[in-house]
Formats: C-alpha cells, structure tokens, sequence
C-alpha cells in the first residue's frame, strides 16, 4: 500500500484484540495508546497485525533486556526511540512510559508526525551525528536501522548513542543475522537488492561475519549482515558490552542486543 495514497488509519479495534489475547502488554501499559497511524508511515503495508506485533515485540525485547540487566521498569527515567520513524515503535513507548519518552529520526516528516500525533518530544537528527540529542536515557530502542549500514557506520551510531546513555542506561538495537543470511542465500527474499550484490553480500558474510552491500544507486544505505559475535566486537570498539542477545528476537526476524557501556 502507497502510504501517499491513503489517509490515517485508525488500528483501535486491532489493538484491543492484540491486548486481549497479550495481557502481560496490557498491564504494561499505564495510558491508552495512540491508535491511528499517520498517511506518511511506509512501515504500515495495510498488514494491522503485523505493524502492530512489530511494536508489541520491541516493547516485549525492552522488557527482557532490562531484567537481564536488573534494572526495574520503575527505575526507567528517560526513554529515546532513535530512528523512530512515523511511531511504529514509538507508541508503545509512549504508552508504557508516559512522560518519558524521546523520538528522533533523519526524516522531518516522520519527525513532525510523530510529534503531531504521538505527542512526545522530538528531534530531527544530523546525518553526520552532529546534533547532540537532548539528555542521557536510561533505555534507548533503535530498530532495523544497523541493517542498513556498514561496519564503520554501524561502530560509529554505536558510539555515539553510547555516549547518551546514562550509567545504568541500555542500549537495545536489532540487526540481520544468520536467519536473513540464510534468506539471501536460497533467494527466498533478496531485501530489495541486485542478484549479484546479494551474492556478493552473502559470499563477503561467510568469509568475515559481516557484510554490506548498498541499494542501487546509493552507496552508504543498504543491507548488511552481522554474525552476532561480529556485533559483540563492533560493540566493544564503540565501548559497550553485550548484556543480552536474542536470535530472531525482533517478530522473529531480527536479531536483538542490549548493550550497556563498558
């Protein structure tokens, strides 16, 4: 579905059936939360089930790796969904943490959206990672934004969100493992890419346990594959330690990793 050629949709009747039968979720959530997803949300393909698993499935991830950590939902002070898109994630957030949540993405649309219809607030973010974002968090959520990226990349937004973490603070991020790898390699879903940098990526992750290959046409924003122990030391480069790791964590899909500063 062209999110162009639609206008907000509301997913009240959804929800409450999702909640119904997840009611680990529904006592978690100390608001209502926000229903209708923006016209501008590519992530919405017109599948209500699945956009809103996708989010119920974060929270879910962030309610793990906190009790890896020990660290109580109660003592969750300040929360950032960094690359937040138009709120997919977002609300969950907002509904569990009211108050506390913080949104930024590159895109200024997804930006206002989010503010305009979530009500959190929000910052458009620096390409460059120039722009310092607004405090230190306790839990920061960034979904499917490693798996675009390269190695030197993925170290350097690592870096970066480590450096707003606050001492007790985690840092839960998502990346394509050996599940999408294996995808890739019977051709089952190509993720958008040209079959011969699909066997270039695939061939370049069996030789090194990581790999990028960029979408037609642009050179810094594709696909990439980590085995997770790669991720683990990309990680310790950026001066986090892993603190919990799920295979397929993410609506059984992609992998997950809470990191904490070393």
């Amino acid at each position: 579905m062209d999110p162009k050629a639609r206008a907000d949709v509301d997913l009240a009747e959804h929800v409450q059936a999702l909640l119904g039968r997840q009611q680990s979720l529904s006592t978690a959530l100390r608001v209502p939360m926000v229903t209708t997803v923006s016209k501008g949300d590519g992530m919405y393909s017109g599948d209500s089930e699945y956009y809103l698993q996708a989010g119920a499935s974060a929270l879910s991830l962030l309610f793990q790796s906190l009790e890896a950590a020990g660290t109580r939902r109660a003592d969750v002070g300040a929360v950032l969904d960094y690359a937040c898109g138009f709120g997919r994630v977002t609300r969950w957030l907002a509904a569990c943490f009211p108050g506390m949540v913080h949104a930024a993405d590159l895109d200024p649309s997804a930006v206002d959206a989010v503010g305009k219809l979530i009500g959190v607030p929000t910052t458009h973010i620096a390409k460059d990672l120039s722009v310092r974002l607004p405090g230190s968090y306790d839990l920061i959520w960034v979904g499917s934004l490693l798996t675009h990226l390269d190695e030197a990349d993925i170290v350097e937004v690592l870096r970066y969100l480590g450096g707003h973490l606050t001492s007790r603070g985690l840092l839960v991020v998502t990346t394509h493992g050996p599940y999408v790898a294996e995808r890739l390699r019977s051709r089952e879903k190509t993720y958008n890419l040209e079959e011969t940098a699909v066997a270039a990526l695939v061939e370049r992750y069996d030789a090194q346990g990581s790999a990028f290959a960029a979408y037609r046409g642009m050179t810094d924003y594709g696909i990439s594959l980590t085995r997770p122990h790669r991720l683990a030391a990309m990680a310790f480069d950026a001066g986090l330690d892993t603190v919990y790791f799920k295979a397929r964590g993410w609506v059984k899909h992609q992998d997950c990793f809470s990191l904490r500063k070393t």
